[in-house]
């Protein structure tokens, strides 16, 4: 668990992060933001990399000095020496932890991970080798908080798959970890607490119900009529189309539309789901803790 207590970060007058209080639970906390809102600045800080304005941070009660060791980052940019070969990395990166492993464990990792253990130089690798390189070193030490910023870019299928699982059993263990990622459908379906950045400020979504229903789209094809008022409000957007009204409204509320639809004998024509953009998602987590209903949809 790591908790942010009035934790505040700027850039000379940029904002990146206003005073915030949050906790991240054991599991997986995904989160999502546009490009530029602070997302990796954050990890940074939870990483010790930089210091927070204002605030503290604790990890399971414990400062960053205490826990620097227990900690595993894997940033989306490459974070190691092109000059060197990926095992020279990792042999180089194992001796600044407080208990380096040995080498059969080191090499048990690279091998995990398809790191090669020859001469060339990582300068010289696809985006899938440096990738998984990058989270080959995170996993050095064994780690008690993984943060992973878009780990899944580059990766192969089969990779991506190994990842998952790697995530997944992380949970298992109830270890905390942090991914960045903009795959909203992949955080939708894999996290157990969503958080979003928004003009500085960081918040998460209750989960009082799935995320997935929180987030997603319901598109209602209905005949031309009058919509009941007692659903007007639930609804993002409403359009005429050639043979009849389209309703956009949040998954959560199909229930309670279709039931009002039904009462009032209105036609339903079709019916059909789809995941926002991230920039939709943003706009409809906003919403959900106090923003004005402005999603365009």
């Amino acid at each position: 668990m790591i908790e942010l207590k009035n934790v505040s970060k700027a850039f000379r007058k940029h904002v990146i992060l206003r005073p915030t209080h949050l906790t991240l639970h054991s599991g997986i906390n995904a989160m999502i933001g546009l490009n530029g809102t602070g997302k990796t600045t954050l990890l940074k800080m939870l990483s010790g990399i930089i210091k927070s304005d204002e605030g503290q941070i604790a990890y399971n009660q414990q400062t960053i000095r205490s826990t620097i060791s227990k900690i595993g980052v894997a940033f989306d940019l490459p974070s190691f020496y092109g000059h060197l070969s990926g095992w020279q990395n990792m042999v180089y990166f194992n001796q600044f932890q407080q208990s380096p492993v040995s080498v059969d464990d080191l090499k048990k990792i690279a091998t995990e991970w398809n790191v090669p253990l020859d001469k060339r130089r990582t300068s010289k690798y696809s985006l899938g080798k440096k990738k998984r390189l990058s989270l080959a070193l995170s996993l050095i030490g064994n780690p008690e908080f993984w943060f992973l910023d878009e780990p899944f870019n580059g990766l192969d299928f089969e990779s991506k798959e190994q990842l998952t699982a790697k995530i997944e059993q992380f949970r298992r263990k109830k270890k905390t970890i942090l991914l960045i990622s903009h795959d909203l459908n992949l955080c939708l379906n894999l996290a157990d607490q969503l958080l979003f950045m928004h003009h500085g400020e960081l918040h998460y979504l209750p989960n009082q119900e799935p995320l997935l229903n929180q987030v997603i789209f319901t598109i209602i094809h209905i005949e031309k009529c009058q919509i009941p008022s007692s659903i007007q409000r639930l609804i993002v957007e409403q359009a005429e189309e050639h043979n009849g009204l389209r309703l956009v409204i949040m998954k959560q509320d199909e229930r309670q539309i279709l039931c009002a639809l039904n009462e009032r004998r209105i036609s339903i024509l079709g019916l059909e789901h789809k995941i926002p953009s991230i920039s939709q998602a943003i706009k409809i987590l906003h919403n959900r803790i106090g923003g004005e209903n402005n999603v365009e949809y």
